[in-house]
């Protein structure tokens, strides 16, 4: 045995036995380099020492090679990034008796062996299976085999294309793509305009890539493109994407060209999309010179989609990379712009991009010594440590438990890295390495967006934490724990480069450009938010912590409210402040309001003018004045009436200025204002309450982290009604459907308060809601209206229609007015004689009357109207395929429960006969948001059918009005408030059916049954209707006709409307004057 070199040994402490004598279970000497037994066997060469099956490749030692001692471990410039909680016991640093286990960073990791089990599950190889066939071999009487192990074989990735066979989908979808890049200097313009603040990308990267490929296939991207050149375009860049993109690459330019020129990839192709995308919903970019701004937001949409094509393009592909995670990270993020941060597409994409990141192993990298940065290496953990901290905004954001944890990702922080240094070669990274600091920050002062990802990253570690305690069931933090974090969260702060440190001088300072202004305010308000949270826990377990809490909510506020009052700092970003005052503003806001309402503190006098102007101060911790909280209270309502009620978090913006005005109209003495925008119909409404209470108690009483439920938005519009229903009305209690996806549902028995046999008698009491709760998941205005402005007080308001429960003053609508829009009016065609009309029914429109949604459009009134009347629809139910009407339920047999003796629905034949009468079809289907298609010459438009409804629905070409009056029978429904057409309708001399829940300045002059047939809200009784009139009462039916015209042009002429106005004008400002309790008497003349 060589005496100079030590005995290895297993963990259990025996002397190791060389491979050979192991494998064959016989005694070993331990001598070194080669035993004994070997030496005898002739068998030098196989004679090998392996520490520990499980150990790193550094722990096996070969014939001839000394022992490899481990080499002193150097500090890293990097420290550790994502570390366990305290509480977690930490890693033991590796030894020469005991290497540690060497962790793969990805499944896909290749060129080594991975030598221990790094993952659990099936990619976590167990040596059983090596030893196994090693075994076997000796059993055959052979040497070892020299087999690949299996964790090697099963992850090898392609490093040849596999050429894809595109589908004929996958073909069009790739030509979609190609079509909707934009021309060179479009490209170049909308780059130049995209703005992403708080990115982690290299920008110069994409740049790059750009120009590449308009360098490789500009000739294919001009403004007239030939579809051979696409096609052979798709089918380069499905094989590029085929081949595994690795994130080895030391060179920068080499990493780059792997991906860019003819190495163009779908997923490089997304980056890019995902810039242009930036730079379309940038504030420049809606004011283009060509277009309006609806055809730019369309364009942005149509961005949008691309990039979801792109993903859909790479997955078939491959199998992911950084790039693709990448393009899902801020896919996420425009979807926040969209639909908001709390709606559930926000939170699939960013699940697709936290799941990419642990399929890749991105999550699991261990810090080395050594370490030398590589472009490609700094944008992984870039990425991870950005959409860690994203994680942690939307679990704050909207009460779900986040999906990423410290506890199981190990990856370091990214180094404080210049982006023009990652760019560089070698010697300039390792240059510009050795001038970080011991902590891995840039000792220049600039911040970096490497400097942003490190610093959110580390303040995101504490929210994980806070998250923690708040959200699981199992975890019990006492207040000395609470304490403690709170102390580790000043600690990381003040750690934090001077470069990140907000400083309100900083708003005036034009020297310091937008994006450092928005970064500084940002990292303050995540810090300040951590101590919001934790001061709230703190409380919840008995803490006397209240004063602090308004001491930070306040705090919150002003340095919110400074993104609305210095806008001019913060253009570049406007995009993101409706996100900034619903994530900090809004629960900090409810704190302050509830001080106002209950005091719990005692705050400064207003004559301590050293203390408000400390606490004005942002960056202190001071107790503000009472008249400083209502101002800046003030200031918050301004910056939420700012946000559009149809913007990303609109609803919620809504919800939470009106419980602000409330509380400032109750402090400062005066009735309550509750003014708000709230969705609906397309005018001004009031509602008169019932029950008046001037003196309101609010009370938020909201958890730390419960979704925020007191400023959610109202599913409709139907929860408001309560207020102005009659206590005994059966509307007076009802609520909005809590979910959409529900089947209809309809009365148990027709409403007897305004129905004789199933049929409307009382055509006013039909109109209200209040008799019909049902309608809450029957007609748009209460699913999801396009627009509506209300008010509980008592303001003078003219409307064209109104619901009953409101008080505007009707006056006729402007489309009634206007004899040339022959869409509404049909000209001066009336139709012809009765006898020469098609006894059919007709109708033509648009899918107006709520916001279409994929989750909802199932239950709004027109999808349902059409769908009753369509024969083949109607059929298919009759047959048991429910599926095909999900719209609207058959009416029961004739019997008790339906009293509509339908003579085709008792042959069951009801799909037939109104396919032999009726012809009704949408010629536009308008859903939200629209799908978009690009037109050879026209450029992007919206189609007109959606695919959500495609199944179920098709699109008719548009009808004249004149040539729907050769039909005998003109059904008229609501719209997004009431029809445009009801008075050519009754001008004409056809016989109108009528269906509405809003009033008009003309209904006390219309009599039902007698000028028209009125027809239920939930259209069951439309078949009775329909058969009465078909089945021999022919007469009848043109006698209304008849009598509805004539009548029409006696009373609903253009002068009786323009004497109707005159008349409300006049006694409207009789009204208004403050005589007027004198006017109109005879005594005021002799007088």
């Amino acid at each position: 045995m060589s005496g100079d070199t030590p005995v290895l040994r297993r963990p259990n402490g025996r002397p190791q036995a060389c491979e050979p004598c192991r494998r064959r279970k016989v005694a070993c000497d331990h001598t070194h380099p080669v035993c004994r037994r070997c030496q005898a066997g002739k068998k030098a060469s196989q004679c090998e020492y392996i520490v520990d099956t499980r150990a790193a490749t550094a722990g096996i030692h070969r014939t001839g090679s000394p022992l490899a001692r481990a080499a002193p471990r150097r500090r890293s410039a990097s420290p550790p990034g994502i570390r366990p909680p305290p509480s977690a016991p930490a890693r033991p640093e590796p030894s020469p008796e005991r290497p540690e286990t060497a962790r793969p960073e990805s499944p896909r990791d290749v060129g080594r062996v991975l030598p221990g089990p790094g993952y659990l599950g099936f990619m976590s190889y167990c040596d059983i299976y090596d030893e196994t066939d090693r075994s076997l071999s000796l059993l055959r009487g052979g040497p070892a085999s020299e087999t690949t192990p299996i964790e090697t074989r099963a992850i090898t990735p392609r490093t040849t294309p596999v050429v894809p066979t595109l589908s004929r989908r996958s073909l069009e979808t790739c030509l979609t793509v190609l079509q909707h890049v934009p021309t060179r200097a479009e490209a170049r313009r909308l780059f130049d305009d995209g703005c992403t603040v708080l990115d982690c990308w290299v920008r110069q990267v994409t740049q790059r890539v750009m120009l590449s490929l308009y360098e490789m296939f500009g000739h294919c991207l001009g403004d007239s493109r030939k579809e051979t050149d696409l096609i052979d375009m798709a089918h380069l860049l499905s094989r590029n994407t085929s081949v595994s993109l690795s994130d080895k690459e030391a060179d920068s330019d080499a990493w780059i060209q792997s991906f860019s020129g003819r190495n163009l990839r779908w997923d490089t192709l997304g980056v890019m999309f995902v810039y242009w995308a930036f730079g379309g919903r940038s504030k420049r970019s809606f004011r283009m010179e060509s277009g309006d701004r609806t055809e730019v937001a369309g364009s942005v949409l149509a961005l949008q989609r691309c990039i979801d094509l792109c993903v859909e393009l790479s997955r078939g592909a491959s199998e992911g990379n950084i790039l693709l995670l990448y393009v899902l990270y801020q896919r996420a993020v425009l979807e926040s712009m969209i639909a908001g941060d709390a709606s559930p597409s926000v939170w699939r994409y960013h699940g697709e991009a936290a799941g990419l990141i642990m399929y890749l192993g991105i999550h699991a990298e261990t810090a080395r010594d050594a370490y030398v940065p590589t472009l490609a290496g700094e944008l992984r953990r870039r990425l991870c440590g950005l959409i860690m901290t994203i994680d942690k905004v939307g679990a704050i954001f909207t009460g779900r438990p986040p999906l990423m944890s410290r506890r199981y990702i190990s990856t370091p922080l990214p180094l404080d890295l210049r982006n023009e240094d990652l760019m560089g070669g070698h010697e300039t990274i390792v240059k510009a390495m050795e001038a970080l600091d011991e902590n891995g920050w840039n000792t220049s002062g600039g911040p970096y967006p490497a400097t942003v990802v490190r610093a959110r990253t580390l303040l995101s570690l504490v929210k994980d934490e806070i998250i923690e305690i708040a959200l699981g069931n199992d975890r019990q933090a006492s207040v000395q724990d609470l304490l403690a974090l709170k102390a580790r969260q000043d600690k990381t702060m003040a750690e934090l480069p001077r470069g990140l440190k907000y400083d309100r001088e900083n708003l005036t300072d034009y020297a310091v450009d937008q994006p450092i202004v928005f970064t500084r305010h940002v990292i303050r308000l995540e810090h300040l938010q951590a101590h919001f949270l934790i001061q709230r826990l703190l409380i919840q377990r008995g803490y006397d912590g209240q004063a602090e809490l308004i001491a930070i909510s306040f705090a919150m506020v002003s340095l919110t409210v400074k993104f609305w009052t210095h806008m001019d700092r913060f253009s570049l970003m406007i995009g993101d402040f409706e996100w900034l005052v619903m994530a900090y503003a809004a629960p900090s806001g409810g704190i302050l309001c509830q001080e106002l309402l209950k005091p719990s503190v005692r705050l400064p006098s207003l004559g301590d003018e050293t203390a408000a102007e400390r606490a004005s101060a942002d960056d202190t911790l001071q107790l503000p004045t009472r008249f400083a909280m209502i101002e800046h209270l003030f200031l918050l309502v301004g910056f939420l009436d700012r946000v559009s009620p149809s913007a990303p978090n609109g609803d919620l913006c809504r919800d939470c200025k009106v419980v602000i005005r409330r509380v400032l109209g109750q402090s400062v003495g005066q009735p309550p204002a509750t003014a708000s925008d709230v969705r609906g119909v397309g005018v001004g409404l009031t509602l008169a309450p019932w029950d008046v209470d001037l003196q309101p108690s609010v009370d938020f009483n909201f958890e730390l982290l419960d979704t925020f439920d007191w400023i959610r938005a109202e599913a409709g519009w139907i929860a408001k009604l309560g207020t102005s229903t009659p206590l005994f009305l059966p509307g007076r209690n009802v609520t909005a459907l809590p979910s959409f996806d529900v089947p209809v549902a309809y009365p148990a028995a027709a409403p007897e308060a305004y129905t004789y046999k199933g049929y409307v008698r009382n055509a006013t009491a039909a109109q209200d809601p209040c008799l019909q709760p049902h309608l809450r998941g029957l007609h748009g205005t209460f699913i999801e209206s396009i627009s509506m402005s209300t008010t509980h007080e008592l303001l003078p308001l003219f409307a064209e229609s109104k619901l009953p429960q409101n008080n505007a003053m009707l006056v006729p609508g402007a489309v009634y007015l206007d004899d040339e829009r022959v869409m509404y009016s049909g000209g001066a065609a009336r139709g012809g004689p009765w006898h020469r009309k098609r006894n059919a029914l007709i109708w033509r429109g648009v899918s107006s009357g709520a916001r279409n949604k994929r989750h909802n459009w199932w239950h709004i009134h027109r999808f349902r109207f059409v769908q009753m009347l369509n024969g083949t629809t109607v059929a298919a139910a009759e047959a048991g395929d429910a599926a095909r009407a999900n719209t609207f339920a058959l009416p029961p047999p004739p019997g008790e429960k339906n009293v509509y003796d339908v003579a085709a629905q008792r042959a069951g034949r009801l799909g037939a006969w109104l396919r032999s009468f009726a012809d009704v079809a949408f010629t536009d289907i308008l859903c939200d948001p629209p799908d978009m298609y690009t037109h050879w010459w026209k450029g992007t438009l919206r189609k007109k059918i959606c695919t959500m409804v495609e199944p179920y629905y098709g699109v008719a070409d548009e009808l004249p009005m004149k040539k729907m009056y050769n039909h005998k029978y003109l059904p008229d429904i609501d719209g997004n408030s009431f029809s445009g057409r009801y008075r050519a309708f009754l001008l004409s001399s056809s016989m109108p059916l009528k269906s509405t829940i809003y009033a008009e300045w003309h209904d006390d002059r219309l009599v039902p049954w007698v000028h028209f047939v009125p027809f239920d809200n939930t259209y069951v009784d439309l078949y009775g209707i329909m058969d009465h009139f078909l089945r021999g009462r022919d007469a009848a039916a043109e006698r209304i006709a008849t009598d509805g015209k004539r009548w029409a042009e006696t009373v609903l002429r253009r002068e009786d409307m323009r004497l109707y106005v005159w008349r409300l004008l006049l006694e409207y400002a009789r009204v208004m004057d403050d005589n007027r309790d004198r006017l109109a008497f005879v005594q005021d003349w002799i007088d």
